[in-house]
């Protein structure tokens, strides 16, 4: 499965390269689609104007149904914490969501950081 291109389509394919069924996004893929039992996708997306600027930066989640319908969707980009591109489906249906979490430079140097180069002078 790959969804590595700038149409933000996810492509589901047999070993003899026959497609056996695509997906079509609304934005551009932060990681690598997973594809679910029930033939669903979970689909780790970048969000448009996500609160910082870094590789590896998504900020949102969707499912789709083996259709393409969403049947859900969820946006983790804030402040405070911002969903960082890949995400792991567990066999409860919950999903893990690695993210990044804001602090300041006062708070970066009390947990042991030395230095602190941006011109934000903050630490994700």
């Amino acid at each position: 499965m790959s969804a590595f291109d700038d149409n933000a389509t996810t492509y589901l394919m047999n070993n003899d390269y026959e497609f056996l069924n695509t997906w079509t996004h609304d934005q551009g893929p932060a990681s690598m689609p997973y594809l679910l039992t029930d033939g669903s996708i979970i689909y780790p997306y970048r969000v448009p104007f996500p609160t910082m600027s870094a590789g590896g930066v998504g900020g949102g989640i969707q499912k789709q149904s083996w259709d393409g319908e969403i049947l859900w969707e969820y946006e983790f980009a804030n402040e405070q914490y911002q969903h960082h591109h890949d995400v792991e489906p567990l066999p409860s249906g919950n999903i893990l969501i690695i993210v990044w979490e804001k602090k300041t430079a006062q708070e970066a140097y009390d947990m042991g950081r030395e230095t602190i180069d941006n011109p934000l002078n903050v630490m994700w």
